[in-house]
Formats: C-alpha cells, structure tokens, sequence
C-alpha cells in the first residue's frame, strides 16, 4: 500500500461519484468493504430512523419510502454501491481540495451542494475520512458533512417556523449528541 496509490484512488472515487460511472466507483471500493469499520468496532445503529443522518435526509424533504428504501441497510460493498448510486443523484457537483494520506487512511476536505426536494442549494463542506486496504477503500466516515449543514439549516427551519419541521430539526440535534431531548415547542 502506498500513500499516493491511496490518493489516486480518492480522486477515482471522486470522479465517479461525480460522472455515476459506478464500474470505476466499485473498482475503488475493497471487497471487504463495511462501511462502519468492520475490525475496527465502531457501532452501528442498526434502527436508521433513530440516527442524525436520517432525520437530516428527512428534513431536505423526501419521503418516507425513499428513506426507507435507501436507509435500510448498507454495511457491505454492494449496498454502499447501492447506496451511492442514489446519493449521487441528491448530492452533486462533488468537488474535493485538501487531501492528507497515510499508509492506511485518507482526509479529504470535499464539497458537494444538495439537490434537495425543497431546492434550497445547501452545500456540505468537511473533511471525510477514508480507511484504506490494498490501496481501496475499506470505511468511510464523514458525520461532519452533515452535521455542519445540518446546524446551516436550522436558520431555515426556525424561519419556517413549521412545528412538525423545528421538532424533527431538534430531534436531529439530539441524535447527534448536541442538545438534550426536547419533547415540545411553542411555535
């Protein structure tokens, strides 16, 4: 494994996210592949509708049944594949600048602008990390993206001023371990 094999292929995965050329995407991705970790013990929410992501989808407006379709299990290579393939169609424009490697991980620092249902043009900026084998991809964490969008939105949502919306907003906020739980509001 190398530290610039490693690059080249976080700029592969980059430019097939961006042209959905899902042969180069998997040619990335280590068979192995899962997406908390695997040996490396991280927990997994096995309930997706009880995580800070999936009530930030949420809030972006989509349904239900789309949620639940693309949510409901992606711990090995072919459901991220899966996965991706939708995210790709609500995130776009990926673009990637920063990169720091290792031998065995990868920091990028990427954007990507929503293309949400309630066409707000939010864009998520962080870094993401990647935990590499044999030069592909065996992890991906990358919570900051969404929760730095996630508190950009809050101003929307608290202008909005949509009980159901505030609620699901501060329930995401509790999810992610920022607030206590909230039970009501007054709007």
């Amino acid at each position: 494994m190398t530290i610039e094999g490693n690059k080249k292929t976080i700029r592969m995965y980059y430019e097939a996210l961006q042209s959905q050329d899902w042969k180069l995407f998997e040619s990335t991705i280590h068979d192995d592949f899962y997406q908390s970790g695997h040996e490396h013990n991280l927990k997994v929410n096995l309930d997706y509708t009880k995580t800070g992501f999936y009530n930030f989808i949420k809030l972006l407006g989509f349904d239900e049944d789309t949620l639940s379709y693309n949510f409901n299990s992606y711990t090995n290579k072919k459901e991220w594949i899966e996965l991706n393939k939708w995210v790709s169609t609500i995130f776009i424009n990926w673009d990637f600048d920063r990169m720091v490697a290792e031998d065995d991980k990868v920091w990028v620092y990427r954007s990507v602008v929503l293309n949400d249902p309630h066409t707000l043009g939010l864009e998520l900026n962080a870094y993401v990390e990647f935990w590499m084998r044999d030069e592909k991809v065996i992890a991906n964490l990358g919570a900051g993206l969404y929760l730095q969008t996630l508190l950009e939105y809050g101003s929307l949502v608290m202008k909005r001023n949509r009980e159901e919306e505030i609620m699901l907003y501060l329930e995401s906020l509790h999810q992610w371990g920022l607030i206590p739980k909230v039970s009501s509001i007054k709007t």
